[in-house]
């Protein structure tokens, strides 16, 4: 919210003001007078984490769905209920290389976060998709 708050108009006169009011609204902590937190970049470290590993996430995720399930949902049931059985009792970078058949690297990850916007947005990356690296679709 303090970034919405801050970004979405014209720049405040004092960026402690705004955080303190935004923290009195919305929360039950009481804003510490004479601080700045949002002035240091540690408040964005677990974001980032986060955010990051939601969308290796999301690529892992869809380099499974593309690889076994685009052409045919009900085709791998098998190969998954066997790749989900294990957990994360073996390497998962292993059980997924084994569930899609192939090792992936970075540009298949990368390619499979991209595919599906290309696929929405007929043409977005027509003649590239040698850039990106295409092994998986």
């Amino acid at each position: 919210m303090v970034d919405l708050t801050l970004h979405s108009g014209p720049p405040p006169r004092d960026t402690c003001e705004v955080v303190a009011r935004l923290q009195e609204e919305v929360s039950s902590l009481v804003y510490p007078a004479g601080t700045a937190w949002h002035h240091r970049f540690s408040h964005l470290h677990f974001y980032g984490s986060k955010y990051y590993s939601y969308l290796w996430s999301r690529s892992i995720a869809n380099l499974i769905f593309y690889n076994l399930f685009y052409d045919d949902p009900f085709a791998a049931s098998g190969r998954l209920k066997d790749f989900l059985r294990r957990g994360s009792s073996v390497c998962y970078r292993r059980s997924v290389e084994e569930l899609v058949g192939y090792e992936f690297g970075v540009e298949d990850m990368v390619g499979a976060l991209v595919e599906p916007v290309k696929m929405f947005s007929r043409g977005y990356l027509d003649g590239r998709e040698d850039e990106i690296g295409k092994r998986w679709w």
